[in-house]
């Protein structure tokens, strides 16, 4: 074995083990085939390194922790960049490939915060794991048409990528490759795309646009979530889980793929091909009421989640409706309306509208707290059943009582309504006093006087 030690350098047939100098700028020496694992690591002096061409691999972490370190030549003939290659070189702000290299490793520029733009050689095929996380200065990314997957989080937390151009042969795009690009206004999904991970895009809060290649058949859970900017995105049949879209708070409507054999859209809305299932309702729709179309007899699961629609109305010829189907993750779950009374044991939140005297003691219940919903919405449906729910609330005050004292608009209601019992009413009469509320204050003694006559 040949070993040779210079002022700077140890090299073993040929391999460079340890750099051993304290230079800034470092020229690594002709013939030198491979640069070993952490041979420059936490070399806190350099600033600037050229890799000749004679060098076929850079190994692990070769320059691992160079926090000084800011250019980084590699000339021709350099094949593979190895795993963590410069990884935490924090000030790094150019790294130049040449078309010889043929893998980049995992990590290979992890938290490279300044690194602000990157062109990949052609005959890259892959971007591995973690290769650009953190890269928060990166605002561009060539990739090359040789790409064929983009892996788990290779992109993520990339602050400034404006634009991602996926190249035409790429099939994958991994979990969280592209999550919490927070400056991704726009990204083209290649025709060839079949598989789109969990939380791929998950935080790409100025991404507007999204059309869904037809030949995707696996969209991860998330995989758009909380895609603030996005307003409208174009669905196809790979879509299954339509929680990919949660907190996409102005998705506003869903567009259907004409070659969709599964989905139709109905105002913006998602139904099976025929109309007759309800299947996803977008989540940044923001309206007081949706009501089902006639056409539609089933609602499916988690169909409103994320939703903040406030009232859902079921008309009669719903005949299912999933018991997840209302539940959400926005701020509240909405309401649901119903003249159905068998009906409403099935769903957690609803409105019934129909006699009382019709329900189990239980589901009264249930339907008197959607009520109260609906005589503050001014739903004109309640008006025939409105003193049979009224009369109840004055028996079961526990409901809407609790209510009252945290909705001001509530207890107006209560007291216009007479349902508020004395008791109550002193109770309140004396938290406004104390609290220098004393316009509320008054009309509470006025109703408590009126209600003592």
């Amino acid at each position: 074995m040949g070993v040779s030690r210079s002022a700077d350098f140890v090299i073993e047939d040929g391999i460079l083990k340890k750099y051993i100098g304290s230079g800034e700028d470092v020229a690594i020496p002709q013939g030198v085939t491979e640069i070993g694992p952490r041979a420059f690591g936490f070399c806190t002096a350099l600033t600037d390194v050229t890799i000749p061409g004679s060098v076929k691999r850079i190994g692990n972490e070769a320059f691992f922790c160079c926090e000084a370190l800011r250019s980084a030549t590699v000339e021709a003939g350099v094949e593979e960049i190895g795993d963590g290659t410069f990884w935490n070189c924090k000030n790094l702000l150019s790294a130049s490939l040449p078309q010889s290299v043929v893998r980049i490793g995992e990590k290979a520029f992890c938290d490279c915060w300044k690194l602000s733009q990157i062109a990949l050689p052609d005959r890259v095929t892959r971007i591995e794991r973690m290769t650009f996380i953190n890269c928060w200065e990166m605002k561009a990314a060539t990739l090359p048409e040789s790409l064929e997957a983009i892996d788990d989080e290779a992109f993520r937390f990339c602050y400034n990528l404006g634009r991602a151009r996926i190249p035409a042969g790429v099939t994958r795009i991994g979990r969280g490759a592209f999550a919490h690009c927070l400056g991704l206004s726009r990204v083209d999904l290649p025709a060839r795309l079949a598989q789109i991970d969990a939380e791929a895009f998950f935080g790409c809060e100025k991404l507007r646009d999204v059309a869904i290649p037809e030949r995707v058949t696996k969209l991860g859970r998330g995989a758009f979530g909380s895609c603030m900017g996005l307003t409208t995105t174009t669905i196809t049949d790979a879509v299954v889980d339509f929680s990919v879209f949660s907190g996409c708070r102005n998705l506003d409507a869903f567009v259907v793929s004409p070659a969709s054999r599964r989905y139709r859209a109905i105002d913006g809305v998602v139904f099976s091909w025929d109309g007759k299932r309800l299947i996803a309702y977008p989540p940044g729709r923001s309206r007081e009421r949706y009501d089902i179309p006639a056409t539609a007899s089933a609602v499916g699961d988690n169909a409103f989640v994320g939703a903040p629609v406030k009232l859902v109305f079921v008309h009669g010829g719903v005949e299912s409706f999933s018991e997840t189907a209302a539940m959400s993750s926005a701020e509240g779950e909405p309401y649901v309306a119903t003249g159905n009374a068998a009906f409403i044991s099935r769903i957690g939140k609803p409105i019934y509208l129909g006699s009382p005297e019709d329900l189990s003691n239980r589901n009264k219940r249930r339907a008197t707290q959607g009520f109260l919903f609906a005589l503050e919405a001014g739903m004109p449906e309640i008006e025939p059943w409105t003193e049979a729910y009224v009369s109840f609330l004055r028996r079961e005050y526990g409901i809407w009582e609790k209510r009252a004292w945290r909705d001001e608009t509530l207890l107006k209601l209560a007291m216009d309504r007479r349902m508020l019992r004395v008791e109550t009413a002193r109770n309140m009469q004396r938290k406004y006093s104390a609290a220098g509320r004393e316009e509320m204050a008054l009309r509470l003694s006025d109703y408590i006087a009126s209600a003592e006559e």
